[in-house]
């Protein structure tokens, strides 16, 4: 973990080797946000990063049957993956970038991509 790049309450930025996973807390004003998703994180990609693509978004599930979106991420020299997974209110979503340097083995991304996959959502208990 970068502790300088993150923060509890917004995201965390990890790193492994050339690997960079990016975990963002993104809170919605209403449900009906959710199906813009994606269209807004294409939107803050090419802002911040001129040249990045995202592809169109497929259907994903987390290893613990969360439903979300998930796309190829690429931007100069870099590729990745996007996700995106509303949180059970529909008031946040949870994005996650794992971005690496073109040519990176598999290998290398795989832990990132394992977070990725182990994504799951708690209740509070009182």
């Amino acid at each position: 973990m970068l502790p300088e790049q993150s923060n509890p309450s917004q995201g965390y930025l990890l790193r492994h080797g050339p690997v960079e996973l990016s975990i963002l807390r993104v809170g919605l004003v209403n449900q009906r946000q959710v199906p813009h998703l994606w269209s807004g994180l294409r939107q803050i990609l090419t802002v911040s990063s001129p040249g990045a693509r995202l592809s169109r978004p497929v259907p994903f599930r987390t290893a613990h049957g969360l439903l979300g979106l998930r796309g190829v991420f690429t931007t100069a020299g870099k590729v990745g993956t996007a996700t995106i997974v509303p949180g059970p209110s529909r008031r946040f979503a949870i994005v996650m970038l794992v971005l690496a340097p073109r040519g990176t083995r598999l290998g290398m991304r795989a832990a990132g991509l394992l977070i990725v996959r182990s994504l799951r959502f708690t209740a509070v208990r009182r």
